[in-house]
């Protein structure tokens, strides 16, 4: 194998007016993609398609398993690795062109656990988790040196540009809905696991129009605080009460950005890739030998729904096909996923998968901002996400595809990629 290659799902040009195979894409606007100026197909992904990814042809066979569901086989240009196989729940693993010291890899390591300190939601001694349990609320300042004021300023844009659909106080409804530190845990262990009777019954009984019991559960998030609630500057937060934060949506985006950025300040002139569970961060790849990544199909994780092609930049990805779970009350059980629309605390249903790409010129956090729109596009518009994040030249400060709940591929025109078709 000597190609640059992973096959890509979670948790980035030319224009698309052809996939890998060379066939057109059938032109048209779908209604989730208006604004973006983009070009819609119907995914195919066809027997065989994982060994077309790229010229050696096992991109995703023989690729290394994250959990998250990607698969990464890096060039022999990058042949130096540092890998963190517990970070994050996902792990992440760095391949560069030239080795990495010992001391810059601890130091890498020893950011890790400082960012989950800070900001995971499944420890009870981080600050978020301090933030959750603490009786009276009181204000939390962030340590420096963790990404929490660009990370913060994200979750402003977001919020805002989807019309609260992003909210970091979704944490109360996946707490809810039987998403812990637990079920974190069953989940990697690649099987769906079931959850009895949480305290969200009635989002199970509810048929999904209105009625008494979702009308119970929907007063229930109409009482909750939001983000705007929340008084933050800088890096501090001041909160009234206990809230579960969930920094999810762009949190592991800021984790690859710090430690692609600790990187270039030590080794500035290497290339590398920064993979955690595939959000991906790359530098300085030879456009004669990019990266391949395969757009893992969200129905079939062994096979792919097209390919993208990046030499520098950062593309994060998202679907709900590896976290999700079932939740039993009384009679009833339903499949839930982490996606929600923090307005009606209810999983997003009418996206499949997603893929975001942002170009590093002129973005300080790439990484953390294709994260979070990954996320976003589960719940918003993607014109409207494009009219919130410009470039200076007034143009979409990303690229992105979707995949809908009836298999409906769209791509923005600057997409460096492109589906299979049928």
């Amino acid at each position: 194998m000597t190609g640059n290659e992973t096959l890509a799902q979670d948790d980035k040009g030319g224009t698309l007016t052809q996939d890998d195979k060379g066939r057109a894409l059938h032109p048209g606007t779908p209604a989730t993609m208006s604004g973006m100026n983009a070009h819609a197909s119907h995914a195919d992904s066809p027997d065989g398609a994982t060994s077309a990814i790229t010229p050696d042809n096992d991109a995703a066979a023989t690729g290394d398993a994250h959990a998250d569901g990607t698969a990464a086989r890096h060039s022999s240009r990058l042949p130096y690795v540092a890998a963190f196989p517990q970070a994050l729940g996902t792990g992440i693993i760095v391949t560069c062109e030239r080795p990495v010291p010992e001391c810059l890899r601890r130091r890498m390591a020893n950011l890790i656990e400082e960012f989950e300190g800070a900001f995971s939601r499944f420890r009870t001694d981080s600050l978020v988790g301090r933030i959750a349990s603490d009786a009276h609320g009181g204000t939390v300042t962030f340590p420096s040196g963790l990404g929490a004021e660009p990370l913060f300023a994200l979750y402003d844009r977001l919020y805002a540009a989807s019309d609260g659909a992003v909210d970091p106080l979704v944490g109360e409804e996946l707490t809810r809905l039987g998403y812990g530190a637990d079920m974190a845990f069953r989940l990697r262990s690649g099987k769906t696991p079931e959850t009895a009777s949480p305290p969200s019954s009635a989002f199970i009984k509810s048929s999904g129009k209105a009625g008494a019991a979702y009308d119970t559960y929907a007063d229930g998030l109409q009482k909750r605080p939001t983000w705007r609630d929340i008084t933050h500057a800088g890096r501090t937060l001041t909160v009234d009460r206990p809230m579960r934060l969930d920094f999810g949506a762009a949190g592991k985006g800021m984790m690859v950005d710090l430690l692609a950025n600790l990187l270039e300040h030590e080794l500035p002139d290497a290339a590398y890739v920064v993979d955690a569970g595939g959000d991906l961060r790359v530098r300085g790849l030879d456009h004669a030998d990019p990266l391949t990544i395969a757009m893992e199909d969200p129905d079939d994780d062994a096979r792919a729904v097209g390919t993208l092609r990046i030499t520098d930049g950062s593309l994060c990805a998202s679907a709900p096909s590896r976290r999700h779970w079932r939740i039993r009350s009384g009679d009833a059980l339903r499949e839930v996923h982490h996606l929600l629309n923090a307005v009606d605390g209810r999983p997003a249903n009418d996206i499949k998968a997603t893929w975001v790409f942002v170009p590093r010129s002129g973005i300080t956090s790439p990484t953390a901002l294709a994260d979070g729109l990954a996320t976003a596009l589960f719940v918003a518009d993607a014109g409207s996400l494009a009219a919130a994040f410009p470039r200076e030249d007034g143009a979409p400060a990303f690229a992105c595809a979707m995949l809908d709940a009836g298999r409906n591929a769209a791509a923005s025109a600057n997409f460096p990629g492109g589906f299979f078709t049928a």
